[in-house]
């Protein structure tokens, strides 16, 4: 699952089908920190490995992502995520996040790749 949030940019996997914890993952360790100090205070320690697609992780249990998947909802109260997220995390955070909406975008009315440079 992708998950893309006011605090952060996350990937959540189960790694071992038959491990109870699911994996985060993110390429910033602060988006991790930020995802532990604002929702997931249980999240376990965060690992680096550069070698991999996501250079950070953590795990935490599957209640545990649960509850926190329901507050985050909670917590929406904005009209553009765009806008948000480039009040909290600047202009180039914003232009990241808008260009991965145009590829998203663009997956799903068949075209291959953005539409503009």
């Amino acid at each position: 699952m992708w998950l893309m949030t006011t605090v952060g940019f996350f990937s959540i996997i189960q790694k071992n089908p038959h491990d109870t914890l699911l994996t985060i993952r993110g390429a910033a360790r602060s988006d991790l920190e930020a995802l532990r100090d604002r929702y997931l205070p249980s999240l376990d320690d965060i690992e680096e490995d550069p070698a991999t697609e996501h250079k950070f992780s953590a795990t935490a249990s599957r209640e545990a992502v649960a509850q926190t998947l329901s507050l985050i909802a909670m917590d929406i109260d904005y009209a553009s995520f765009t806008d948000t997220r480039k009040e909290l995390h600047g202009s180039r955070a914003a232009r990241i996040q808008g260009g991965l909406w145009e590829v998203l975008w663009n997956l799903r009315n068949g075209q291959s790749g953005p539409t503009s440079p």
